[in-house]
């Protein structure tokens, strides 16, 4: 049986999409740690009023220590970083808003998250006119030296990476 580390343990709890983020966090507050959920051996409704019977079937079915290894190394050899509430890169804006994300999933070096930065981003379906100009805005951020964060979505989004990454030490965060 593998130990799982405790960014893995977070990265878990984040994979959680269809709990909701609420009852995470609910979690959380009575078992300290995702860890704890993780191990928790009595996740039931009579004990954890909050949660869905279908919360508490998604943490049984994911619960294999060895399972969440292997998931979390498949993601880090695809280069996909996971930054956890506790690791350095999280980005400290995120901390004022009510129910931060657990963790953000990323590619490229999460530190840029903590600079300054723009997020471009627009419709999926834009017009030609969009995206040369979602291009030339990326572009122009990169000579710039300003990182562009976004969600990796087509359009505009995804343009706006095109044109930042025409430098090559052009920094995007996905």
């Amino acid at each position: 049986m593998s130990e799982c580390s405790d960014r893995e343990y977070w990265y878990w709890l984040s994979s959680l999409y269809k709990m909701s983020l609420k009852r995470r966090y609910a979690l959380l507050s009575c078992l300290r740690t995702p860890e704890g959920i993780f191990r928790e051996k009595h996740l039931t409704i009579e004990n954890f009023p909050f949660l869905k019977e279908e919360d508490i079937e998604s943490i049984e079915r994911t619960r294999d220590p060895d399972r969440l290894h292997r998931s979390y190394e498949k993601m880090e050899q695809a280069g996909i970083r996971f930054v956890s509430r506790q690791d350095a890169a999280y980005p400290e804006q995120l901390t004022h808003i009510h129910e931060p994300p657990l963790g953000l999933f990323c590619i490229g070096d999460p530190l840029l998250m903590t600079e300054q930065s723009v997020a471009v981003v627009g419709a999926r379906a834009c017009t030609p006119y969009g995206k040369r100009v979602a291009y030339e805005l990326g572009r122009a951020l990169s000579e710039a030296g300003v990182p562009v964060v976004s969600g990796m979505a087509y359009g505009v989004d995804g343009e706006s990476h095109r044109g930042t990454m025409t430098r090559t030490e052009g920094r995007v965060l996905s």
